[in-house]
């Protein structure tokens, strides 16, 4: 007997109601907002490209140099490449080449190179213009700038900026004394004729260069008493550490100062260790003894313009127990103090 299958009335209604949920849903979502004026979000994608990869060039072995003026002298300089990372570009064959432009060529010149043997930086063979002489023309102050290209391009992928300044063979060397006794400026306005020497006792022993004399010019006082003086030092004696610095006046013991390393344009103050009188012009003798003693108890008193250029150790135009008292105190030290 066959089977009819009866129509739930159950089912029929759960369809329906299911069927026009989706419905319903849908035109929400779609059509009401035709009417509303709003439009559902959606995220927007946005493909990230990677940035220009950017060079830099680093100066070697600084920004600013100086550049001495005299006919055998020239100064190199480098750069690096760097790579975005910081890191040095080592293979550089057919990727990329150099130009150096110097602003002032009545100031300085720059004749780019490569390298015959070896290539710094860690560069491999072969090395392209990466490095430059340059050579002083006249005193003053220019720049080099240094651009890097890829080979067969014309845009600067890399760009650095030397700073040159040309400067004489003799650096000025300022410095600053004071003698013991003298305070103020002396009654008689007197500048004092100063030997500088120096020693470089690196090694044990003056070697060459690096042991000078310099007598004069005179150094000139000022209201407190300080002396300042200068001397003109060969660009060799700068930037070497370990100098002694000795000075002797014209009636006092030499005193030495430790350890100095000159720099071109400074100035050099010992005020804080005056210099000892005693050591008198009958001749100078390199101490203060019985001596120099006696010449000044003996002439106490005295207005004699020779006695008091030998004698005046305080200057102030007179001859007395002041200087006797200075040389009292010299006494304990007597001798110069060495230059080593």
């Amino acid at each position: 007997m066959p089977v009819t299958k009866k129509f739930n009335k159950v089912n029929f209604s759960y369809f329906f109601t299911t069927a026009f949920l989706s419905l319903l849903s849908v035109f929400v979502f779609l059509i009401v907002p035709l009417f509303s004026g709003t439009v559902p979000s959606v995220k927007k994608i946005t493909q990230q490209f990677p940035a220009t990869p950017t060079y830099t060039l680093e100066p070697q072995p600084q920004s600013d140099i100086e550049v001495i003026l005299t006919n055998n002298f020239t100064y190199g300089v480098g750069v690096i490449l760097k790579d975005p990372d910081g890191k040095a570009v080592t293979d550089q064959n057919n990727l990329f080449y150099y130009e150096w432009n110097m602003a002032d060529l009545q100031i300085a010149t720059a004749s780019a190179s490569g390298f015959t043997t070896g290539c710094p930086y860690g560069i491999q063979n072969p090395c392209p213009n990466l490095h430059a002489d340059i050579k002083g023309l006249k005193i003053g102050a220019t720049t080099l700038t240094v651009n890097a290209y890829k080979t067969n391009q014309t845009n600067i992928i890399a760009s650095t900026v030397f700073n040159v300044k040309v400067v004489s063979e003799e650096a000025l060397i300022n410095y600053k004394v004071k003698f013991r006794g003298i305070n103020s400026k002396p009654a008689n306005s007197s500048d004092q004729l100063i030997l500088v020497k120096g020693y470089n006792n690196n090694s044990g022993v003056a070697q060459d260069y690096k042991e000078f004399t310099v007598n004069g010019p005179a150094a000139q006082v000022n209201n407190n008493g300080v002396y300042t003086g200068y001397i003109n030092l060969n660009f060799k004696l700068l930037n070497v550490p370990g100098y002694k610095l000795c000075f002797k006046g014209p009636k006092h013991l030499q005193k030495c100062f430790h350890d100095i390393t000159f720099g071109r344009g400074q100035t050099l103050d010992f005020t804080a260790s005056p210099l000892d009188p005693g050591d008198l012009p009958l001749p100078q003798d390199g101490k203060a003894d019985q001596t120099d003693f006696n010449y000044l108890w003996n002439n106490r008193g005295s207005s004699d313009p020779n006695v008091l250029a030998k004698g005046d150790l305080n200057l102030d135009n007179s001859l007395n127990m002041g200087d006797v008292n200075l040389i009292l105190e010299t006494l304990q030290t007597r001798s110069d103090e060495e230059g080593w």
